[in-house]
């Protein structure tokens, strides 16, 4: 189980810049974080569409969460573009009379991209975009856990998503991108200087899952911390195992807005859920 070599640093901003995103999709450094990019007073109409919307439900996989919109992880490709299909106006509603700030983001990406000669778009599946984005509501456990280590590439590998492009992405960085919404936990981001292989996960019981990795394993890698508070933007390599822990045991919700993003090839970028 090899470390890996790279900027491995948490770089912070208080103003958005979209070309420090791409420096993290071309793997020359491990994260970015925007403080206070979202405007609190967006969020809070956003969050009560998002707990009142009758598509906001518990996930009924590993994963404790309440969850608005479609996520690939774990499904079969019918299933998941189903999803998409009915989730679509669920996740745009959200943001009626409030700032769409992702669209916003996405957009400034996209500009961004498109002076090095890249395209944005959301990855398809027969004609089918995935959804933008999908809202995630987690809690602490006794722990002090909230989201348990794991990584988002082994979800790449799953046989049963044979056929979609986001399988083409496993040679590139995997961008985790994440707004925070709420944070009663006052959360801390956990990143592992370390980027598991297929044997790793192999022998770990891993392979497409990536979720959860245990602490024996983790404690011989470098990890970097990083407070998130509500407002916060940041974009990680999600190849590296990750974690979110509760400071100081806080109780309550934390709640994010995320999507994927990688290149699928030298000139395309795809976001996914």
């Amino acid at each position: 189980m090899n470390s890996c070599s790279y900027n491995f640093s948490i770089d912070k901003f208080y103003k958005f810049n979209s070309s420090e995103i791409l420096q993290v999709l071309k793997g020359e450094k491990i994260a970015a974080i925007f403080k206070n990019i979202v405007d609190i007073n967006s969020i809070s109409s956003i969050l009560d569409r998002f707990k009142n919307n009758p598509n906001t439900v518990k996930r009924g996989d590993i994963v404790p969460a309440y969850m608005l919109g479609a996520f690939h992880y774990g499904k079969e490709l019918d299933s998941y573009f189903n999803e998409v299909v009915n989730y679509k106006d669920s996740i745009s509603n959200v943001f009626l009379d409030s700032e769409h700030f992702f669209e916003k983001i996405i957009a400034d990406v996209s500009s961004c991209l498109k002076k090095q000669g890249i395209s944005l778009r959301p990855a398809r599946y027969r004609g089918i975009s995935s959804n933008p984005c999908v809202i995630r509501s987690c809690w602490s456990d006794s722990q002090g856990n909230i989201i348990l280590a794991h990584e988002d590439a082994a979800q790449l590998y799953e046989p049963a998503q044979q056929g979609f492009e986001i399988q083409k992405c496993r040679n590139y960085p995997v961008l985790g991108v994440n707004i925070c919404l709420q944070d009663d936990t006052e959360s801390v981001l956990r990143i592992w200087d370390y980027r598991p292989s297929e044997k790793d996960r192999a022998e770990l019981g891993l392979e497409n899952k990536g979720y959860p990795y245990p602490f024996d394993v983790l404690k011989a890698y470098d990890c970097i911390e990083q407070e998130i508070r509500a407002g916060d933007l940041y974009f990680f390599d999600a190849r590296n195992v990750h974690a979110v822990t509760s400071s100081q045991g806080q109780s309550g919700y934390r709640t994010t807005l995320s999507c994927f993003m990688s290149f699928v090839d030298d000139t395309t970028v795809i976001y996914w859920t």
